[in-house]
């Protein structure tokens, strides 16, 4: 894991003005900027972080290796101690490796399959059907990285699911302690008391007024309620079994619902956050399910 004073450089490189683009499906890369101080240079120099790798990543490769990564029996655990790190200790990092582990936990073994033509209306969609991924795609993995660190993630079929999780596995395991757990219960009981009416992008403002999530940002606080829908925190009643705890769903079963909300739904629609309101809750279960699951 990469230390905060590296994020902070990182933050100063990865802006839009610093990007180069070289064309649809070319990963961007970036420049360092002219204000990076002598001590910043000098902490991007010791890391070895390259903020420009330039990854190709195939779909099948891609598949094979993250079925062939939840077999390390220890991954499960390093990846709780994360994302137990994000509620008391301010550190987002494990946002994303909740979603990649489970994502390809129940990830079935397949081989890219397309959209056909009127599949899904009139979208024309260049990802597979079943996980989402692209048949190809180039990336950067640095810019990737950076993300992950400052809570914000890719909740989709994606190569950075893989680049996650091969970070975590090369990693040791992170402490954690009863504040963590505490802390991680005590927004759980905050969103189970909104007011029913409260929306999800409602309910990121008020967590932010109630400063109960310590080190956080409008980001990882957006992408933390993300998180608990996909993992059935947010009490979703019809969608219970579309949680990435209890199986897989599909890249197209996931859009067709999407398309339902937009019938419906003249705001911005993400599957499934946005099928949840204050009225919902929480789901008990699921809460006492993630922090059993701690070793």
């Amino acid at each position: 894991m990469y230390e905060k004073s590296l994020i902070t450089v990182l933050n100063k490189i990865y802006k839009p003005t610093n990007s180069i683009y070289y064309g649809k499906g070319r990963a961007y890369t970036y420049e360092l900027p002219q204000d990076l101080t002598l001590k910043q240079k000098k902490v991007l120099e010791d890391s070895a972080f390259e903020i420009n790798k330039i990854t190709t990543y195939k779909h099948e490769e891609v598949v094979e290796k993250l079925k062939q990564i939840v077999k390390d029996e220890s991954l499960e655990q390093k990846v709780l101690h994360l994302f137990f790190r994000i509620f008391a200790k301010g550190e987002p990092r494990g946002i994303q490796s909740m979603y990649s582990y489970y994502f390809a936990k129940y990830l079935p073994a397949h081989s890219f399959s397309p959209f056909e033509d009127g599949e899904v209306g009139d979208y024309k969609l260049d990802r597979c059907k079943i996980s989402g991924l692209k048949k190809q795609s180039e990336q950067n993995d640095g810019k990737n990285l950076f993300d992950f660190y400052i809570g914000y993630p890719s909740f989709y079929g994606c190569a950075n699911l893989l680049l996650d999780l091969q970070e975590v596995q090369n990693s040791p395991l992170e402490e954690i302690d009863d504040k963590d757990i505490n802390a991680f219960r005590e927004l759980c009981a905050f969103i189970d008391n909104v007011d029913e009416k409260v929306t999800y992008s409602k309910l990121e403002t008020l967590i932010s007024k109630a400063k109960i999530l310590k080190g956080s940002t409008k980001t990882s606080r957006t992408w933390i309620i993300h998180l608990f829908a996909h993992l059935g925190i947010l009490n979703i009643p019809h969608l219970k079994e579309k949680t990435i705890l209890k199986g897989f769903t599909t890249y197209k079963e996931q859009f067709l619902y999407e398309l339902e909300l937009h019938r419906n739904s003249k705001g911005e629609v993400v599957f499934p956050t946005s099928f949840w309101s204050g009225k919902d809750g929480v789901d008990k279960d699921v809460i006492e399910e993630i922090i059993s699951k701690v070793k």
